[in-house]
């Protein structure tokens, strides 16, 4: 009878031993899981903060683009007082419901 408990005792601390095994497998793959993505979400990260700086780098040289390509109101001042802006002027006063007059090109 002795005999009999050993060998069940034996049995059970394998069948143990196997099911602990697998218990610590998986949690060793579920670790190994969680931290390959972890290392994706830094990259991941670490791609964003570049396309930002990027992104306002860009947006920095357009926009000192554009302020070095616009006029200053001051320049635009003394470019009327030249008499050039005479030409805007007399274009803003046509009536675009009167007719063309004879002679001129249609647009």
């Amino acid at each position: 009878m002795q005999d009999m408990l050993y060998v069940v005792l034996i049995v059970l601390i394998a069948v143990g031993a196997n099911v602990i095994r697998t218990i610590v497998k998986n949690k060793n793959k579920r670790l190994e899981l969680q931290h390959n993505m972890l290392k994706d979400e830094i990259k991941l990260e670490e791609i964003k903060q570049k396309n930002y700086l990027l992104e306002n780098e860009k947006l920095r040289l357009e926009l000192q683009q554009i302020q070095s390509n616009t006029s200053t109101k001051a320049e635009l001042l003394d470019f009327k007082q030249l008499g050039f802006g005479s030409g805007i002027d007399s274009l803003s006063n046509v009536d675009p419901s009167q007719p063309k007059e004879a002679g001129t090109k249609p647009d």
